[in-house]
């Protein structure tokens, strides 16, 4: 797209500004439920500057248009938005301001000026907890607050008719077999809680909460079987606010259907001196603001989120079908990369790989689909975190260095997601060096047992270490949270350097290891697993806890540096790899086992 476009867009967004007397204008990547990924409607940003990535956060002023991502976008948005006049704003790098603090400093030549800074943004599309905090961080840095206009979506207007349509996918219901507990006892379960809690009504607004809690999944939005919805809880119904009504089963629950369109409507209609209760994490400022001049609003984490983290036994046990499905597959895929794309039998690029593992996937039972975008990088490609090939990025395969290969998909019985990065060709010692150090911080953490109270926070330091000791480190989370055939980033167990208190691992929360190393403009390096929290022995110290692998697919021997495994290194990698084995041999052809006994013995 032209830069001539993308500043005609910018300057009709400037021209609505000054009519509305507005000093900036926020535009998060969000929709209207704080989901990570979003749908069509919502890619604003996409639609003003081209940046495809999956978190940034664009603001628009009289005299200049900035956008902020963090590092594992920095290569894709240079590039993306080279000509668009829009400035990248490197998050966490040295001398780059925060979004509040450009806003302050902005605020504070409007008072120079003797003019009034007003930020304008569209209330449903900005989270409550960003706006407190961005409230609280310019008054500490300005002594005032900012005027805030919550109420026009400028931006959509501009977009006006080109703006594609909000989803209404059909919504289909998620058997028992599957999902382990009936709809009405999580229903219930959450009544139980809004009592302890002395509250009249909850209001969820999360996606995968709603689809978790009635046992429903949907399409609504790309590689997350969620649908577009509201549910408000009161102490004995539920009332779920929609837009694929025809497709909804026949509630045999309390639970009332309304249009998803009535929901900001019906907000205004509860009873006087109503206590409702919100998830500031999740909920967006406009339900807030609308809500607190006449509710008394509760203020707590949503009693869905951390059920839905804790997986049942069925869930479980699912999860570990779901998985060996995968292993199979991507296991196969590793193997035609090796055998036919490395010695030259085969052609491929990467989205003919992508393709080539879709296939391969599509043939295991009750697949359903994707969890994410592949990232498939080869080369220097690997180099950026989350990269995803396009037509117009597509590389062939070559037979050196790494091909990096992060991928997921939805079963019936689960969620997967797993990173592998093959070797290609001649590699060197440094990059042998550099997996071995990858390798070990994913060996090492799933081998972590530890005292029940702990968070990633505390495990974090295992995945990285041996990177520390190369003075080497990645700019992303060792891990995150997966939920079952929902999204595959989930709260709030998380493994990473900051993990709220309700981040404490649980038995039956699975949480992905996934350390990496990148080298700009060379390769990239990454190896996840999604490992199941269980509990170990409980001694006079209290329940200690540890990691069981889920995913089983061979890592590549022929980029480990051996001198830099210890001998408990060795055994922790030679008892995976024979796992790996042994789980799969079972669904392979004759041929598939003997490659694979090669690959997993090859030491």
């Amino acid at each position: 797209m032209s830069e001539n476009i993308h500043a005609a867009r910018i300057n009709q967004l400037r021209s609505r500004m000054q009519q509305e007397d507005l000093r900036a204008y926020l535009i998060p990547m969000n929709d209207f439920h704080g989901s990570e990924y979003i749908g069509e409607y919502f890619k604003t940003i996409a639609w003003f500057g081209g940046f495809t990535g999956s978190a940034a956060t664009l603001l628009v002023t009289e005299t200049e248009s900035l956008l902020w991502t963090d590092g594992r976008y920095f290569l894709q948005a240079e590039e993306q938005l080279a000509g668009t006049g829009i400035r990248l704003m490197k998050m966490g790098e040295a001398n780059v301001p925060t979004v509040t603090a450009y806003i302050a400093g902005q605020l504070q030549k409007c008072k120079q000026a003797g003019k009034t800074m007003r930020i304008g943004f569209d209330g449903r599309v900005v989270g409550a907890a960003y706006v407190e905090k961005l409230q609280q961080e310019i008054e500490e840095l300005c002594g005032q607050k900012a005027q805030i206009e919550d109420g026009k979506d400028l931006a959509g207007e501009i977009w006006g008719a080109e703006r594609p349509p909000l989803s209404k996918e059909p919504i289909w219901e998620l058997a028992l077999s599957y999902a382990g507990v009936a709809r009405d006892i999580k229903l219930k379960a959450a009544q139980i809680k809004m009592q302890e809690q002395g509250v009249d009504y909850l209001i969820l607004t999360s996606l995968d909460e709603i689809a978790w809690i009635l046992n429903l999944r949907g399409n609504d939005i790309a590689y997350n079987p969620v649908f577009l919805s509201y549910l408000v809880l009161s102490k004995t119904r539920a009332t779920l606010y929609v837009r694929s009504r025809e497709s909804l089963p026949v509630f045999e629950e309390a639970v009332d259907v309304r249009a998803y369109e009535d929901f900001y409507q019906d907000l205004q209609s509860f009873p006087a001196g109503s206590k409702i209760w919100l998830d500031v994490d999740t909920v967006n400022y406009k339900i807030v603001s609308m809500l607190a001049e006449n509710y008394n609003i509760v203020i707590s984490k949503s009693p869905v989120a951390l059920e839905k983290a804790v997986k049942n036994h069925t869930e479980v046990e699912n999860e570990r079908q779901a998985h060996i499905w995968d292993g199979v597959a991507v296991t196969r895929f590793i193997r035609w990369l090796k055998t036919e794309v490395r010695t030259g039998k085969e052609e491929a690029t990467e989205l003919s790989a992508a393709e080539k593992l879709e296939g391969y996937r599509k043939q295991m039972p009750h697949y359903l689909g994707q969890s994410f975008a592949p990232i498939i990088a080869y080369g220097s490609h690997g180099a950026i975190v989350h990269y995803e090939p396009t037509e117009e990025t597509d590389i062939p395969i070559g037979k050196e260095s790494f091909l990096l290969a992060d991928t997921g998909g939805h079963y019936l019985e689960g969620t997967t997601d797993i990173t592998r990065t093959i070797v290609m060709g001649p590699i060197t010692k440094l990059q042998k060096q550099h997996y071995t150090a990858v390798l070990l911080g994913n060996l090492r953490l799933m081998d972590a047992k530890f005292r029940y109270g702990l968070s990633g926070a505390h495990l974090d330091y295992l995945a990285r270490e041996p990177l520390y000791r190369m003075g080497l480190d990645f700019k992303h989370g060792t891990g995150h949270g997966v939920g079952y055939l929902l999204n595959v980033h989930e709260g709030p167990n998380a493994i990473r350097s900051r993990v709220a208190e309700d981040g404490v691992f649980k038995q039956g929360m699975i949480t992905s290891d996934e350390p990496g190393l990148y080298i700009e403009g060379a390769y990239g390096i990454r190896l996840e697993n999604l490992l199941l929290c269980v509990h170990a022995e409980k001694t006079e110290y209290g329940q200690f806890m540890k990691f069981e692998p889920l995913t089983f697919v061979p890592f590549d021997p022929e980029a480990i540096d051996w001198e830099m495994l210890s001998g408990h290194d060795k055994e922790l990698f030679e008892g995976y790899q024979k796992q790996v084995y042994e789980t799969l041999a079972p669904h392979l052809t004759e041929e598939e086992k003997q490659w694979l006994l090669r690959e997993t013995r090859n030491l």
